[in-house]
């Protein structure tokens, strides 16, 4: 259990790891688990001290009605806590996923800017800097570890997003160095248990009729694999629809140009005309040529969301890459391990 000296509290230290209580993560797990495949989300209360973010309890969050407001029904149970005596400090949220489908990204024809997983996270953090979102994975947990992870936006990704013109053009990603991976950042979580439940712990280690579990040792992770494979591919394909949104602004760039170049060479031909009959020559200065052809000249604002929505799918297609390397290697050790204690020659 992790203990505060009262002699060093530092509460303005950013924070660098998450500690759960065993009691938090088994409610996370329990209504993450009742409610598959829908997506859920709950508020994590604790304190953060010492660069320790302690999360000592959870409520969940039903889904909002019409006529509820937003954040009602969290302030209700905040102050019902508070009225028993329970930690009601919010600390963040936590949210359910199936194969990192967290980062699911808003329509193309969506006015959303940002996707709910980043959106909501953006809110949290812009009033309590050291808040976290929780991530738990039933599907990932059921094949042998648990999966329940914790992310913070990073600087450099607020800092963009909170800009006055969100800049997330190509030419400012690039100038600031910002890739897919900068967007979130991951701390470690560790999970701690109370002195009944180590109690318990080693009671049922001891007895004889509570049966071994062996599922970690299941061989059969082919679908588990075959399902990540599917999303990875669908994930390529909206990042190729993204990119050909990207593609349609560029052409529509290069066909404005084209029209002034043509504008351009118009008024050279004018000039070489009026030149024989001996007029004056027009401006050949784009600034005026622009005042007589304004549409012409219009300037196309870049796009931001494609960018933003491309660096959102490389982190997930990174997400299933990670996924499926770190369960191909345990499938193998698995089969391998299964080989060996195969019998030979019968024997």
């Amino acid at each position: 259990m992790y203990q505060i000296d009262p002699n060093n509290i530092r509460i303005d230290e950013p924070i660098s790891n998450v500690l759960i209580s065993g009691l938090v993560a088994l409610k996370i797990i329990q209504h993450c688990r009742q409610n598959i495949p829908l997506r859920v989300t709950g508020q994590l209360l604790g304190l953060d001290v010492n660069g320790v973010l302690d999360i000592t309890n959870s409520f969940m969050v039903p889904p909002r009605s019409e006529d509820e407001k937003d954040g009602e029904y969290e302030l209700k149970m905040l102050h019902h806590l508070r009225e028993v005596n329970v930690d009601n400090i919010s600390v963040g949220w936590y949210i359910s996923t199936f194969l990192g489908q967290h980062h699911e990204l808003p329509d193309m024809k969506s006015q959303d800017t940002l996707p709910f997983l980043v959106n909501t996270q953006f809110g949290w953090q812009k009033d309590l800097p050291n808040s976290v979102v929780l991530i738990y994975d039933h599907l990932a947990t059921s094949h042998g570890s648990l999966s329940l992870r914790a992310f913070r936006l990073t600087k450099a990704f607020i800092d963009l997003y909170k800009g006055k013109e969100r800049n997330f053009t190509r030419e400012s990603l690039s100038k600031n160095g910002f890739s897919f991976r900068n967007i979130f950042e991951e701390l470690p979580v560790k999970i701690s248990s109370g002195g009944i439940s180590n109690a318990l712990l080693t009671y049922l280690e001891g007895e004889e009729s509570v049966s071994d579990q062996f599922e970690s040792l299941d061989l059969g992770s082919n679908e588990f694999l075959e399902k990540n494979l599917e999303l990875l591919l669908h994930s390529f394909s909206d990042l190729q629809s993204r990119n050909m949104a990207y593609q349609s602004y560029l052409k529509l760039i290069q066909r404005n140009e084209n029209t002034q170049q043509a504008l351009l060479q118009k008024r050279k031909a004018e000039n070489a005309s009026r030149q024989l009959k001996g007029l004056e020559p027009l401006s050949e200065n784009l600034k005026d040529l622009e005042g007589e052809n304004p549409s012409a000249f219009r300037k196309i604002a870049e796009p931001w969301r494609p960018n933003l929505d491309s660096l959102l799918l490389y982190n997930r297609i990174d997400e299933h890459c990670q996924q499926i390397s770190a369960f191909a290697a345990k499938a193998m050790v698995k089969d391998y391990v299964a080989n060996l204690t195969e019998p030979k020659n019968g024997n």
